[in-house]
């Protein structure tokens, strides 16, 4: 019994240490989400015929340079998530490890 409470409080402090990691993820997650989204529109936009119009040049350039920044940004938001994910990972297993 007192083995049982000794691993509760272990695991209680061990999900406090990791909270704020976990909160991250989970902002990083809507974050790549709403990028995502926002990609999807100008997609969309980049689809139509009528913005390759030649009177349409200035908001094409605009918004191909836009997508681009986007692209980026989602690129770097992916990848944070990857390492942050993974180094959850390590300590868990880490942590299930040390508790045997």
């Amino acid at each position: 019994r007192h083995e049982r409470q000794a691993r509760k409080r272990m695991e209680a402090a061990f999900r406090q240490q990791t909270s704020a990691t976990r909160k991250h993820l989970l902002k990083l997650e809507e974050d790549i989400h709403r990028r995502q989204h926002e990609l999807d529109r100008m997609a969309e936009r980049l689809a139509d015929p009528g913005i390759y119009q030649d009177n349409q040049k200035q908001q094409l350039g605009a918004l191909s340079r836009q997508h681009g920044e986007a692209r980026t940004k989602l690129d770097e938001l992916e990848l944070e998530w990857l390492e942050l994910s993974e180094q959850l990972e390590r300590q868990t297993e880490a942590f299930t490890q040390a508790q045997g």
